[in-house]
């Protein structure tokens, strides 16, 4: 996957702002407190992971569309914060899918999008394709929690007991690309 552009749009600051991502790499500079945290974790928050926002941000009701190409196919994935809801566009068909879950809806939709296979057991022992989230941990460590606590970058991943040691295997973590 490659990530190709962010778009955010404040309705209640009347302002949106658009970054354009480098297929290679992009870096995103700036003084404490200009937001580029912000920026990175509404991209993670596009693709369904639940992050910790910054004070204020969530206020700001917002709409996020990230722009990415897959296996030559190019997408827009779109999140509306209240209501909450995501919408994947693909482009070369025109096909448009609308979820209002990330558990029920849009996790396996990216699952199968992406191949990701995993399975993991929920509370009530149901193997389930986890929310995308579980996708993304390999490559997010939040600023704030996740240099102190291993797998910790992102909210409201309890809803599988025992997740962290079915990733484990003999010892160490699988990690997934």
């Amino acid at each position: 996957m490659q990530l190709e552009k962010l778009t955010i749009l404040s309705k209640k600051a009347n302002r949106a702002r658009q970054i354009d991502l480098n297929p290679t790499t992009t870096l995103i500079l700036g003084d404490n407190d200009t937001g580029k945290s912000s920026i990175i974790k509404s991209i993670y928050e596009t693709f369904g992971a639940s992050v910790r926002l910054t004070a204020g941000w969530d206020q700001l009701d917002t709409i996020t569309a990230v722009d990415f190409a897959h296996h030559g196919s190019k997408f827009t994935i779109l999140f509306h914060r209240k209501p909450k809801w995501y919408l994947v566009h693909a482009h070369d068909t025109g096909k448009r899918h609308l979820f209002t879950s990330v558990t029920n809806g849009l996790g396996p939709f990216l699952g199968n999008l992406f191949g990701f296979k995993l399975r993991l057991a929920d509370r009530n022992g149901n193997m389930l394709v986890p929310p995308p989230a579980f996708q993304l941990l390999p490559f997010y460590i939040d600023q704030d929690l996740g240099w102190r606590e291993p797998w910790a970058s992102f909210d409201q991943l309890g809803q599988f007991r025992d997740w962290k040691r079915d990733l484990q295997f003999r010892g160490q973590y699988i990690y997934f690309s």
